[in-house]
């Protein structure tokens, strides 16, 4: 059994144009199937740390337009669920920047 250090060490980061970037959270498992990753068409796809899953099994996208890493469909709520960045990235600041300047357009 892996502690919550050894996870977050593992799982809790992504490269984000060339820099190692914190994510939010580390979440419970999600099955390969389960799942739609967001990565560069370059990136190599993430090797499943189970026996039962397969890379193949991943869903991919390359939008750069969404600030998303990877999602899948809540079991319970039947709601989309994201893993993203977080607060303190620079891609993330980079975003955050331009919606504060839009909402200063609109309000003028």
């Amino acid at each position: 059994m892996h502690n919550k250090t050894d996870l977050e060490a593992k799982y809790g980061c992504a490269t984000i144009d060339g820099f190692k970037q914190k994510m939010r959270k580390v979440k419970n498992r999600i099955w390969t199937g389960d799942a739609t990753l967001n990565i560069g068409r370059d990136a190599p796809l993430p090797i499943p740390n189970s026996p039962l899953a397969n890379e193949s099994s991943w869903t991919v996208k390359h939008d750069r337009t969404v600030i998303w890493l990877a999602r899948w469909k809540d079991q319970i709520s039947n709601k989309n669920k994201y893993v993203t960045l977080g607060a303190g990235t620079k891609l993330k600041g980079e975003s955050d920047k331009c919606k504060y300047n839009k909402a200063m357009e609109l309000k003028v």
